[in-house]
This record gives structure tokens, C-alpha cells and sequence, in this order.
């Protein structure tokens, strides 16, 4: 991975940039639906409550049934226990990073041949690439625009499947830096990984 990376870059694992935390049951008889937490399950919001496991945008990730989904909150929220959740240094966009996995096979760490999960081990080592933040945002930027015009046209077709070919493409340009330009003032992502090491320390 790392001979494909733009100039600025760095290569680490999920484990290096987070810690990987376990959602907690939440049965849907216990939910307070009137509530204003969103309660997120392996497939994507599944109700609400009315208080939060954590109250800022964390990255959900299936751990069972739909292994490997990703799923990026905006507010407080309550990740189930069919799910791992991720809460992205400052350095790093939330929308970066979730995009990245997003995009990535991580179902194909599913170390079981039964029920589809995904170990914590495997999702802490899969590797993610670290753009400079200035980039991170731009490229963020770029795929909304991009894929908003393809949700548009999308809109229109009955079926079309070189849209979602056009999707991967634009996301394997965004994560081998050939999406936007590079500022060459970015700082660059050694030095973000640097202050994460250093606030990941412990006292």
C-alpha cells in the first residue's frame, strides 16, 4: 500500500489512528423512540433513544450479521452490540476516514464461515492511508460533489451499472491522492501522526 501513496502520506492500521470499541445491547422493547440519539445496529440506523452511549460523530462498523458496514453518525448516538465503533482523532476527518473504510473489503477479514462477523483484531489491523488534514477535507469535498452529480443522474435511470463502477473509481482516486491537487503548505501526515502517538500516550 504504501508505494501507491501521494507525497505527504502515511500508511498506519485503524489501530494506530483509534482505539476499536464495542457497542452495547440496546433491545428495541428498551428504546425510546421519541428520543433524539440515533441507535445504530450492523445495518445502519435501526431507531432511536433518549440518551446517547456517545455523544459525538463516531464511525459504526458491523461486527455481525452485516460484517464490515460502515456507517458515519452526526450526533449523539447508541452503537448496538452487532457493532464496533470508532472515535476519529482531531487529525483525522471523520469523513475521511469513514469514506476510506467504506471502501475497502473489510468483510473479507470474516473469520467465520457461519454467521458473517468481523474480529476486532483484523479491523485494527487493516491498513488505512493518512492524507494531510488540509487534503483529507478537499478530497472529502471532491467525493460529495462527485458523487451528488451521480446521485443525480442516477436519479433519472432506471438501472445503470456504471454508476457504482464510477463510484469505486472516484474512491480509488481519492484514497491514492489523484482526486485533488496537493497544497505542498499542508502540513504533512507525519506530523498528524505524531501528535495522535502523543495524545494516545498515557500520563
Amino acid at each position: 500500500m504504501t508505494r501507491d501513496l501521494s507525497s505527504g502520506w502515511e500508511s498506519v492500521s485503524v489501530g494506530d489512528l483509534c482505539s476499536v470499541e464495542y457497542g452495547k445491547g440496546l433491545s428495541k422493547k428498551l428504546r425510546i423512540e421519541t428520543g433524539s440519539a440515533d441507535v445504530y445496529g450492523s445495518a445502519g440506523l435501526v431507531g432511536h433513544h433518549d440518551c446517547a452511549l456517545v455523544e459525538e460523530p463516531v464511525i459504526v462498523i458491523g461486527r455481525k450479521g452485516n460484517a464490515g458496514s460502515v456507517w458515519l453518525t452526526n450526533g449523539p448516538s447508541w452503537p448496538i452490540d452487532t457493532t464496533y465503533f470508532l472515535r476519529p482523532p482531531r487529525e483525522i476527518s471523520p469523513e475521511f476516514l469513514a469514506w476510506q473504510l467504506g471502501s475497502r473489503d473489510l468483510v473479507q477479514k470474516d473469520s467465520s464461515t457461519t454467521i458473517p462477523s468481523l474480529r476486532r483484531p483484523d479491523l485494527e489491523a487493516t491498513p488505512v492511508a493518512v492524507a494531510p488534514i488540509g487534503e483529507q477535507e478537499r478530497i472529502v469535498a471532491a467525493i460529495e460533489e462527485h458523487f451528488s452529480r451521480l446521485d443525480a443522474v442516477e436519479s433519472v435511470l432506471v438501472s445503470n451499472p456504471k454508476i457504482e463502477a464510477l463510484r469505486r473509481s472516484i474512491l480509488r482516486e481519492a484514497f491514492s491522492g489523484r482526486l485533488v491537487s496537493q497544497n505542498p503548505n499542508d502540513e504533512p501526515a507525519s506530523a498528524l501522526l505524531e501528535r495522535i502517538a502523543a495524545s494516545r500516550r498515557p500520563a
